[in-house]
């Protein structure tokens, strides 16, 4: 029986002896933890001689775990099915995430100079993925930058939904006019 990291966290799983992630943590990434295949990963000391390598930290020696409690790592493998991934990624910079005015989007900075070439790329990679909406990606494209509002700023109501430039509103004056012609 899975037992998820909400319950674990409440005593319902086992005790390794490890502490456990501040508050904060475990309310924010409960309901990720709860859909992911948690496991326990023996890690060797770094060699400060060598590169980075996957086969040198075991990252593929992942023996997966039922109890978060008995977990040191967490995967991106979806609890239900081999072939579906939840992306939870290394970053190796700075980055930070501002909630939108539109409940559950945010704005994603990423502390590091990139081309506009490399970051085109990063946009459209992010955009085949679902993970950036296609219109915003043709926007930067065009603009050659991305734009965001700043944290402070709310985003104004459009004055009628005539004026609207959602994507559900654009299709639909878009296949109202296609009946009409």
């Amino acid at each position: 029986m899975l037992v998820t990291y909400s319950e674990a966290i409440l005593g319902m799983g086992k005790d390794n002896g490890t502490r456990m992630t501040e508050d904060y943590w475990i309310m924010k990434l409960a309901g990720i933890f709860d859909r992911v295949r948690v496991g326990y990963v023996e890690f060797k000391k770094p060699d400060p001689t060598k590169e980075y390598s996957e086969t040198e930290n075991h990252l593929s020696d992942v023996q997966f775990c039922d109890h978060i409690a008995d977990a040191n790592v967490v995967t991106s493998k979806f609890n239900f099915s081999d072939d579906i991934h939840i992306p939870i990624i290394d970053i190796d910079v700075p980055i930070h995430s501002v909630p939108s005015t539109t409940p559950g989007h945010y704005h994603l900075y990423i502390d590091k100079q990139l081309t506009w070439q490399k970051y085109r790329f990063l946009l459209w990679a992010l955009m085949q993925c679902g993970l950036v909406e296609r219109g915003y990606y043709q926007a930067s494209v065009k603009r050659e930058m991305t734009v965001c509002r700043l944290p402070w700023v709310k985003k104004m109501p459009p004055k009628s939904l005539r004026d609207c430039q959602c994507e559900l509103c654009l299709k639909g004056r878009r296949a109202d006019q296609r009946g009409r012609s």
